[in-house]
């Protein structure tokens, strides 16, 4: 397991002094490779003896082991990482391989941030809820969609318009015995905040769908699924944010559909016969 995937996985334990310490060796993973406790101590702003704990919290052995897993995380970050904006001497292949392989590493980084306890939960309620209601903006609002079609085609009972002001309505009427789920790439999307916590006052179980785990949204949320954060200002559209979540959305569809397998079997061929005569011959 990777140091980056270790300090996710315990994040939520981490002390103030823990969190100075990742956040200088996630900033500076050449530097710390190079150091000796005292010196990231220094480095951090805290001391030897905390890096010793903070190395032990992530149940690592040794100082060379936590090194050993940082220098495989470099290594593995030069190498499958790409710089994802588009340059005036790309070509298709170029532009292609870029693409192919952020898909590649997101969905990796997006498993490996995957909380499956709160899936699983977060299924559990989905599977149990009256109604649900998703929201999203932009490119954010396509993976909602997503979702929301794939809910519908094995009977739940879902609300969904691509426009936002349609969203904060409908959250209005959410109740304890819904869901809400909302997307949101930075987790700093006004409309998509507002309904996600209008849903939560009536009750509702709220999972959000984000890169940001410190954002408003996150923190107001029953259940958060974080996915990799590594897009850039100048990108090539929202690729690796959208794959990523919409990862998160199979999972959920899947994991949905499984409970009564027969059941949804029936609904998925019977909305295929509905369909299918609209299909140019």
């Amino acid at each position: 397991m990777s140091f980056y995937t270790r300090v996710k996985e315990k994040e939520e334990g981490l002390t103030p002094t823990d969190v100075k310490i990742a956040e200088y060796v996630l900033k500076n993973p050449d530097r710390a490779l190079s150091e000796s406790s005292s010196e990231i101590g220094k480095g951090s702003g805290t001391s030897a003896s905390a890096v010793i704990r903070f190395i032990k919290r992530l149940q690592y052995d040794s100082l060379n082991e936590f090194k050993y897993d940082l220098a495989l995380d470099i290594n593995e970050g030069t190498k499958k990482m790409p710089e994802l904006i588009v340059e005036e001497t790309d070509t298709a292949k170029s532009i292609s391989i870029k693409v192919a392989t952020t898909i590649d590493v997101v969905v990796k980084d997006t498993i490996e941030l995957m909380n499956f306890r709160l899936m699983t939960e977060a299924v559990r309620k989905i599977r149990k809820a009256d109604n649900v209601f998703l929201f999203g903006v932009g490119a954010s609002a396509m993976v909602a969609n997503d979702l929301y079609t794939k809910l519908i085609r094995i009977g739940r009972r879902c609300f969904f318009d691509m426009d936002s002001s349609i969203q904060l309505s409908s959250a209005v009427h959410a109740t304890r015995n819904d869901v809400a789920i909302a997307f949101s790439y930075s987790g700093k999307t006004i409309p998509v905040i507002n309904a996600l916590r209008k849903a939560g006052e009536n009750g509702a179980y709220c999972i959000s769908v984000t890169s940001n785990h410190t954002s408003s949204l996150a923190q107001m949320s029953d259940a958060m699924f974080q996915v990799p954060s590594i897009e850039k200002d100048i990108r090539i559209g929202a690729i690796g944010s959208r794959y990523s979540m919409l990862l998160i959305t199979d999972i959920i569809y899947l994991s949905v559909a499984q409970e009564n397998y027969e059941k949804v079997e029936k609904f998925l061929l019977e909305t295929k016969e509905m369909v299918y005569p609209l299909r140019e011959e």
